[in-house]
């Protein structure tokens, strides 16, 4: 049995099969995310942007109004500390702007700067282009159901991370409904 395969079945004998597959899909996204994020810290490595500033740029352009560092942080599942960190990062080489909210003195906008969306333009595809590669072990359709199945469980672990007895809460104590579309209440 090769090390990766020891790694996926590691503990899971004995374990029900239906929890033993989802413990191995769990497994699998933490690996594929990180070799994901390093395939493209590589591609972007010449310019000086990591792939973690560029999806808080791009989160943060999406948004319809300048966010505050505390929505970012809800946003994107990261502590207010990391996003203040890789804010302040982003104000130095200029991608964009922290100004003080005019509603609450005490609560900082992170703004696109223009040389942000600039940057952008210039690079997304070439960057567009590696990702279809990265993926091309799928076809388009397999694209598409992966898709959705991802969009899924990321309303379903937002609700968790919500829900104080959840299991994203780490108390694995959500309640199981009959509805596999919504496995936790």
């Amino acid at each position: 049995m090769s090390p990766d395969r020891q790694w996926l079945e590691a503990s899971l004998e004995g374990v029900p099969a239906a929890q033993a597959q989802c413990v191995r899909a769990f497994r699998l996204l933490m690996v594929q995310g990180a070799l994901l994020r390093g395939l493209l810290d590589r591609e972007l490595a010449p310019s000086g942007v990591t792939a973690q500033q560029g999806a808080m740029l791009s989160w943060i352009d999406a948004q319809p109004e300048p966010p505050t560092i505390s929505a970012v942080a809800a946003g994107m599942a990261m502590t207010h500390q990391n996003v203040k960190q890789i804010a302040s990062a982003l104000a130095r080489k200029g991608f964009l702007e922290i100004v003080v909210d005019a509603a609450d003195r005490r609560a900082r906008r992170l703004v696109p700067a223009a040389r942000h969306r600039r940057f952008w333009k210039r690079r997304n595809a070439d960057d567009f282009a590696a990702v279809q590669t990265w993926l091309s072990v799928w076809t388009d359709e397999e694209v598409s159901a992966v898709v959705e199945l991802l969009r899924r469980l990321h309303r379903h672990l937002q609700v968790q991370a919500r829900t104080a007895d959840g299991p994203a809460a780490g108390r694995g104590r959500g309640r199981r409904t009959s509805n596999p579309r919504e496995p936790f209440k």
